[in-house]
């Protein structure tokens, strides 16, 4: 094999191999977040009954609590896979995203999501963990894509508010 062949046929099995692991880590994350959800509404019917059986209102402040810090939880573990994830997958195509973006990225994504609700939070990380497994996703810019990200994730927060 000449060196632009090797260096050709290196390349497409990298891209082959790293398109088949974002798209099982997105599977995985779809299935984990579809989890979480159903455990979620689960937990939380089970409190509304148990609340609504016991009728205190120092049951339902703590529901409250419990439900403020799983979503703060949630969304920071989510905001800092997704910009580590972002890095890793986007330096792989020879688009680098530097520590200090991800970061600030990540940041503001927490505070982002940490105003919206549990489910809400769920929906949107299978929406990103889907839309970042896709190949158009190589083709938008950095900034572009997270901004269109936290542009829809506002619009449906908005969207659910008024209606």
């Amino acid at each position: 094999m000449k060196k632009g062949e090797y260096t050709f046929f290196l390349s497409f099995c990298l891209s082959f191999f790293l398109f088949s692991f974002s798209l099982s880590i997105s599977f995985f994350l779809s299935f984990f977040f579809f989890f979480i959800s159903f455990f979620l509404s689960f937990l939380s019917d089970c409190s509304y009954i148990f609340i609504n059986a016991c009728s205190n209102p120092l049951f339902s402040t703590a529901s409250d609590i419990l439900q403020i810090y799983l979503s703060i939880y949630l969304s920071i573990y989510l905001s800092i896979y997704l910009s580590i994830y972002l890095s890793i997958y986007l330096s792989c195509v020879h688009i680098y995203l530097y520590i200090c973006h991800s970061v600030f990225i990540s940041i503001y994504l927490s505070i982002v999501c940490s105003h919206l609700y549990i489910c809400h939070i769920v929906f949107i990380s299978i929406y990103l963990s889907i839309y970042l497994s896709q190949s158009v996703h190589i083709y938008l810019s950095i900034y572009l894509s997270i901004y269109l990200s936290i542009y829809l994730s506002i619009l449906y927060m908005y969207c659910v508010c008024v209606s």
